[in-house]
């Protein structure tokens, strides 16, 4: 699963189906809630599950993690960076898993992209930086989903 793209302020992120290539837009103020609590992965409050894909059915995750990525993962990292983002807005916006409520408020560990003034719109690319951005001639502005300069 890829997040091609979010926009925060119109509630959807975009996604690639890893099964079938499938681009899909979710509503994230419809469908998606943080948390799962039943089934093969037990209870998670990382987890926000996205619809089966309309193409094959696919089941995939959003997926919050706490790693920070070394350096030479740029690409790793703006994926990480933007499921993250989306995690923290979901939390804030109180659309998690009832549940799992007062246990995901609780929460006070910000993971890495969790930043306050993390604007609302963002492309995620799916390739590294060209060497030209990594060298300075050409830098990623923040709302392309990497990490801030």
């Amino acid at each position: 699963m890829s997040i091609k793209a979010y926009d925060l302020d119109a509630d959807t992120v975009t996604q690639i189906c890893a099964d079938c290539g499938g681009e899909h837009v979710h509503d994230l103020s419809a469908v998606l809630k943080v948390g799962v609590d039943e089934g093969p992965i037990g209870k998670n409050t990382n987890i926000i599950p996205l619809p089966p894909c309309a193409t094959c059915a696919s089941q995939e995750f959003i997926i919050r993690t706490f790693e920070v990525p070394k350096a030479g993962q740029e690409a790793d990292y703006a994926h990480r960076f933007a499921v993250n983002v989306i995690h923290k807005h979901q939390r804030d916006s109180s659309r998690v898993k009832a549940s799992l409520a007062a246990e995901i408020a609780a929460e006070n560990k910000p993971a890495p992209g969790e930043v306050p003034a993390q604007r609302a719109v963002s492309r995620v690319d799916p390739e590294p930086p060209s060497a030209e951005a990594k060298t300075g001639g050409k830098v990623l502005p923040k709302d392309r989903g990497g990490p801030p300069p």
